[in-house]
């Protein structure tokens, strides 16, 4: 007796079978290869723009903390030097690049947080003088104020000035490295070097920075905002350049009437 082989209806059923299943892993790659890059560039942006905010708030936070912290205090931040991982996404852009330039002779000098993207413009942002500076596509700006200088009218011709100075000294750093980096911030002097009680102490007030910056412009417009304030309350203020001259409701020579205080605060920045 011959026995009969699978009928013929059945290989072309598993032929079909195979057919099908290989056309469906076709369609599967095209459409990977399809949708895949613009995922991939939605998805960059996003984290790219989640990376640049964190740094921005991170140096916010430096500032606040900088400006509660007495002598002899030391505190310790992270701050991400790339934007984090995110699944199917390569990295994009390079690491970022910190760097700590050490006050030399007038100069403030600065910590500087320097990052490059893939779909935004590179920026760089910098604390200098108390003060946080963005810099990007070739423009600066000051995103957060310093509190360099402020002005107070006190009434019967009397006012009020105050000027803060942040010095960053220590050594000179330069390091750049994925992941996270933590800045231990230490305050190594706070004190005033001009102080008066009941009465007035200046016939006028000098702030000049000349030589004390490196982003000029942006603390040009800076100074010219503070200006613009100071002369809101008849304080008679000026500026040339970067010097900021602040002569009081009483302008002849002779007469003291602003109380004048000077404020300076020395910190030194570790990186690990």
């Amino acid at each position: 007796m011959v026995e009969s082989g699978p009928s013929g209806g059945g290989r072309q059923e598993g032929v079909i079978t195979v057919v099908t299943a290989v056309v469906l892993v076709g369609l599967a790659i095209f459409a990977f290869f399809l949708f895949y890059p613009p995922y991939v560039a939605s998805e960059t942006k996003k984290l790219e723009k989640e990376h640049m905010e964190g740094v921005r708030e991170t140096f916010l936070d430096i500032q606040q903390m900088v400006s509660l912290m007495g002598e002899g205090e030391s505190k310790s931040i992270e701050i991400p030097m790339y934007p984090r991982s995110s699944f199917l996404i390569p990295p994009s852009g390079s690491a970022a690049g910190i760097s700590i330039t050490a006050s030399a002779g007038e100069k403030f000098g600065a910590l500087a947080y320097r990052l490059s993207n893939t779909y935004y413009p590179n920026q760089t942002y910098v604390l200098e003088g108390g003060g946080v500076i963005l810099e990007q596509g070739g423009v600066e700006v000051m995103t957060f104020d310093p509190n360099l200088v402020s002005g107070l009218y006190l009434g019967d011709n009397y006012a009020r000035v105050d000027v803060e100075e942040w010095y960053v000294v220590g050594e000179n750093v330069w390091m750049s490295k994925t992941g996270s980096t933590a800045l231990t911030i230490s305050c190594v002097d706070d004190d005033y070097e001009v102080y008066t009680g009941d009465s007035p102490n200046a016939e006028n007030v000098v702030v000049d920075l000349t030589g004390k910056v490196e982003h000029e412009n942006a603390w040009t417009e800076y100074l010219t905002r503070v200006r613009d304030e100071l002369n809101a309350q008849g304080l008679n203020a000026s500026l040339d350049g970067l010097k900021l001259t602040i002569l009081g409701r009483v302008t002849g020579a002779g007469t003291k009437d602003i109380y004048y205080y000077k404020h300076v605060k020395k910190i030194e920045i570790s990186v690990r």
